[in-house]
C-alpha cells in the first residue's frame, strides 16, 4: 500500500473515533440536564481537540511504501537490451 494511501486510512480512522467521541460527549452532557447548545459546544469542542491530536501524532508518523517495484532498477555497468 502507497504511504498516501496508509496516511489516509489512518487519518480516516481518527476522524471516525473523534466523531464516536464527540457524539457520547454531547450525550453525556445532554444527559446531565445541559442545553442543546451546550451540549453540541462540548462535542464539537471534543472532536477539535482529539482531531488536532491525532493528525498531529500521524504526522509524526513516516509512512512506508511497502508495494513491490514492477520493474528492477538499472544497475550500472549492467547490459541493456
Amino acid at each position: 500500500m502507497s504511504p498516501n494511501r496508509k496516511k489516509a486510512l489512518a487519518v480516516v480512522i481518527a476522524f471516525l473515533i473523534s466523531v464516536v467521541a464527540a457524539l457520547v460527549c454531547g450525550i453525556a452532557m445532554s444527559i446531565m440536564g445541559h442545553s442543546g447548545s451546550e451540549s453540541l459546544a462540548a462535542g464539537a469542542g471534543a472532536w477539535a481537540v482529539l482531531m488536532t491530536l491525532s493528525v498531529t501524532v500521524i504526522a509524526l508518523f513516516d509512512f512506508k511504501d511497502d508495494r513491490t517495484p514492477s520493474t528492477p532498477p538499472n544497475q550500472p555497468g549492467a547490459p541493456t537490451p
